[in-house]
């Protein structure tokens, strides 16, 4: 028996999002966030086709019995909830990670990133952490 696990890239939703709830509140009265997240027909097909590809390359070494698990595990990258464009009505920050409401404000975190990745993304928050310093050194 041998066991493979596969990521799916998902893109951009606008369906799937974290905003303040209206209705529910926390002890100090901040609003508790609600998620809206849902595996579109993209991320299904992809799985689909992996499936298939996993059948055949099976099938090429013997293999007579193949399943797989349908459900999708979370990969634990918090990921998008002030995400990176130049347009604040879609985005909370622009392209140096500094919001677009307080000039004085960044943030340099995978919250900026407008989709989760499949994969950790450590280096991009690296990369876009000492982009950011570079900016910062030249303003002051």
């Amino acid at each position: 028996m041998c066991a493979y696990h596969s990521f799916h890239e998902h893109l951009a939703e606008p369906g799937n999002r974290v905003v303040p709830s209206a209705d529910h509140k926390d002890a100090l009265g901040i609003p508790q966030p609600e998620i809206y997240y849902s595996i579109n027909d993209y991320v299904k097909k992809s799985a689909a086709n992996t499936h298939e590809l996993y059948a055949q390359i099976a099938a090429l070494f013997g293999g007579t019995e193949v399943s797989f698990d349908d459900s999708f595990a979370p990969n634990s990258h918090i990921m998008g909830t002030t995400i990176m464009g130049s347009d604040p009505a879609d985005s909370v920050v622009d392209a140096d990670c500094r919001t677009h409401n307080h000039s004085n404000l960044f943030i340099a975190s995978s919250g900026v990133m407008p989709t989760a990745a499949s994969v950790n993304c450590t280096l991009t928050i690296a990369a876009l952490s000492l982009k950011l310093a570079d900016k910062l050194k030249r303003e002051i």
